[in-house]
C-alpha cells in the first residue's frame, strides 16, 4: 500500500512538472509572438515615418526651396546612412531626380546668355544637383554673406547691368547690401556679374513650382521603403 501510495505521488509530481512546463513553453510562446507582433508593428511604424519625409512631397505644388530642403536631406542619408554610407544601416540610397521639362532657360537673366550658367541641363540626379547647382550656390550666397544678400544683389540685377541707372548707382546699390565684399569701379562690377547672374538662376530656381511625378515613386521590395522620387517643371515661377 505505502509502495502504491509512493508511486502515486512521483505520477502526480510527474504530471504537475509536465504541466508546468507546458505553461511555461505555452507562456513563452505567447510572449515571443507578442514580442514579434510589436517589433513588426513598430518595423511598419518607422518605414511610415520614414516614408512621410518624401511623401509629404507628392504635390503639384512643390516650391523649388522645398526641392532644396528635400535634397539636402536626401544627399545626407546617402552619405551617411545607405549602404554606400559611413554608418550603412543596410538600407538602399535614395534616387532623386528633377526634369525642368526643357526650360531651363526660365531660370536665367536675360542678359547673362555668354557666362556661364548655374542650371545648365535639363536634368538633375541627387549627387549633380547637389554638386552643380546647391553646393555652388550656398558658397556664393556665403561669400556674399548670406542668402538674404544674395537674393537682393540678384533682384537688382537691372542696376548692375546699368538699365536705366549709371556706374555710380551701381556701385552704392551693391555696396550697401554687400559688406563683404567692395566694388570700387567698373572692372569690380564686371568681375562680379557671372555670380550675381547665378545667385539670380537660383533665386528664380527656388521661387520655381515642380510637380512630383507619381509614377516614379519607387519603394523597396524588401523594406517597404522610399527608394526614389522625381519631380517635373511646371514651366511656373513665382
Amino acid at each position: 500500500m505505502e509502495n502504491a501510495s509512493k508511486a502515486l505521488l512521483i505520477a502526480a509530481g510527474i504530471i504537475i512538472s509536465l504541466l508546468l512546463i507546458s505553461v511555461l513553453v505555452f507562456s513563452f510562446k505567447k510572449i515571443s509572438e507578442y514580442q514579434s507582433s510589436n517589433k513588426e508593428l513598430a518595423d511598419i511604424q518607422n518605414t511610415a515615418d520614414f516614408n512621410e519625409q518624401f511623401l509629404q512631397y507628392n504635390r503639384e505644388d512643390v516650391k523649388g526651396y522645398e526641392l532644396v530642403s528635400l535634397s539636402n536631406r536626401i544627399y545626407d542619408y546617402n552619405i551617411r546612412m545607405s549602404t554606400e554610407g559611413e554608418n550603412d544601416e543596410g538600407y538602399n540610397p535614395i534616387e532623386f531626380s528633377i526634369n525642368l521639362n526643357g526650360k531651363k532657360d526660365m531660370f536665367v537673366y536675360s542678359d547673362s546668355e555668354k557666362y556661364e550658367r548655374l542650371i545648365g541641363r535639363d536634368k538633375y540626379n541627387i549627387n549633380i544637383f547637389q554638386s552643380k547647382i546647391v553646393q555652388q550656390a550656398v558658397k556664393l550666397e556665403n561669400d556674399y554673406g548670406g542668402s538674404n544678400v544674395a537674393t537682393k544683389l540678384a533682384k537688382n540685377l537691372d542696376t548692375f547691368t546699368m538699365k536705366g541707372s549709371d556706374f555710380d548707382t551701381a556701385k552704392k546699390t551693391f555696396n550697401a547690401y554687400c559688406k563683404k565684399k567692395t566694388i570700387n569701379n567698373q572692372n569690380d562690377l564686371k568681375n562680379e556679374l557671372p555670380n550675381i547672374f547665378k545667385c539670380y538662376e537660383y533665386m528664380q530656381f527656388k521661387n520655381g513650382i515642380f510637380r512630383c511625378d507619381n509614377d516614379n515613386i519607387i519603394y523597396d521590395d524588401a523594406t517597404g521603403r522610399v527608394k526614389s522620387i522625381s519631380f517635373i517643371f511646371t514651366d511656373r515661377i513665382l
